[in-house]
């Protein structure tokens, strides 16, 4: 397993787990067998939405998941608007909303690395540290300072496993570096946030008698004691299960590769250069069939440098009529898209390739035919 994604699993479980207990401890109290249950959950929802990503990646070929995204991702704005307002204009509503969003962040987690709501998760991950802060004392100061933290990590570590995912494996330097360069960046930041609650602890927003003032200092402290042994045991637990969930299958990637995937040194747009095993079989056919044309213009005269962006290939190759600007799109699509290509584009494309090399033959043929008859004319 890729010490890359076991990284990047266990910083999103616990920045999962650090917001949604704070902000469950904060409102409604310190109940450690909630904790686990949340913790059980969390773990489930990171290990099963990447399994259910793989096995439902094939379904996004006709781009219904991208109209999906945006419709999810509007639904999740309202809610989370309507829960924090909630729990800001009336403290009663605080826990209410602590449960939902709690519960919710266990659903994104399960279709976020489908439906690609990373962005999602990570603001789910801050509206519950914004209710954790509205409570003020140490649960405030433990989601705020945790949130800093772990974000950063987060964030470096998705982004590394979504660009590195085509490398067969990440070498080690490359993580601890990242990670070090990261930590280098934020300790200081912690430092200073720490050294300020020290000074000012924040105090909470509500007013008395709201449901988290009841909640002891005593009681704070036991709950997070038991939220650690959680944690403790629960990113344990999660890498054991990925372990059994993928035993016999490797560390494969997803069958659609990421959008974002890191080109370490573009491909040559020609016929050796392309490597099939890195893309879906529709993505693989749309590309192999403008790699075809490329090596098919190449040996019509065009010159066409490696450096060459598609569109200015298109340029250069006006010659070879309107097909080829679909191709171009089809490629792009293909190439830089989100979803893997449908069965149409798929035809299309190879038939807006097979009318690009037929007017290419024409204009060869018709270029050796001028040269052939000048030749007997002088």
């Amino acid at each position: 397993m890729s010490l890359l994604l076991v990284a990047r699993r266990l910083t999103l479980y616990l920045l999962s787990l650090l917001t949604a207990a704070s902000a469950h401890i904060a409102w409604v109290g310190p109940r450690p067998a909630f904790l686990f249950g949340l913790a059980v959950g969390l773990a489930f929802g990171v290990v099963l939405g990447e399994l259910l990503a793989d096995v439902l990646s094939g379904f996004g070929a006709s781009g219904w998941r991208r109209r999906s995204r945006r419709f999810l991702f509007g639904g999740y704005a309202i809610v989370a608007f309507g829960a924090l307002t909630l729990a800001t204009a009336d403290y009663r509503f605080a826990a209410r909303a602590t449960e939902a969003l709690g519960l919710l962040h266990i659903a994104l987690l399960l279709a976020g690395e489908f439906f690609g709501l990373r962005l999602a998760i990570l603001a789910n991950a801050l509206a519950l540290m914004v209710l954790a802060g509205l409570a003020g004392k140490f649960p405030a100061v433990l989601a705020v300072t945790g949130t800093v933290g772990l974000l950063p990590f987060c964030l470096t570590f998705d982004h590394l496993s979504r660009r590195l995912r085509a490398l067969p494996s990440v070498p080690a330097a490359v993580l601890t570096t990242e990670a070090s360069e990261t930590a280098r960046i934020v300790l200081p930041i912690l430092a200073v946030l720490v050294a300020y609650f020290c000074w000012a602890p924040p105090p909470p927003l509500a007013a008395p008698g709201f449901a988290g003032a009841a909640v002891t200092s005593a009681e704070t402290r036991e709950a997070y004691r038991w939220l650690t042994l959680v944690a403790l045991a629960g990113g344990a637990c999660l890498t054991m299960l990925v372990r059994l969930l993928r035993r016999g299958g490797g560390d494969s990637a997803m069958l659609v590769e990421d959008a974002d995937t890191l080109v370490l040194a573009e491909e040559s747009l020609g016929p050796e250069g392309l490597d099939e095993a890195r893309y879906g079989p529709g993505r693989g056919r749309v590309i192999r069939a403008y790699v075809g044309f490329v090596a098919h213009a190449r040996a019509a005269g065009f010159k066409l440098e490696a450096w060459l962006t598609p569109r200015e290939i298109e340029r250069r190759a006006l010659a070879a009529g309107a097909a080829l600007g679909r191709l171009t799109t089809a490629f792009m699509d293909a190439r830089y898209g989100p979803d893997e290509p449908s069965d149409a584009d798929i035809r299309a494309a190879e038939g807006a390739a097979r009318e690009v090399k037929t007017a290419l033959t024409r204009r060869r043929g018709a270029s050796a035919h001028r040269s052939r008859t000048g030749g007997l004319h002088t």
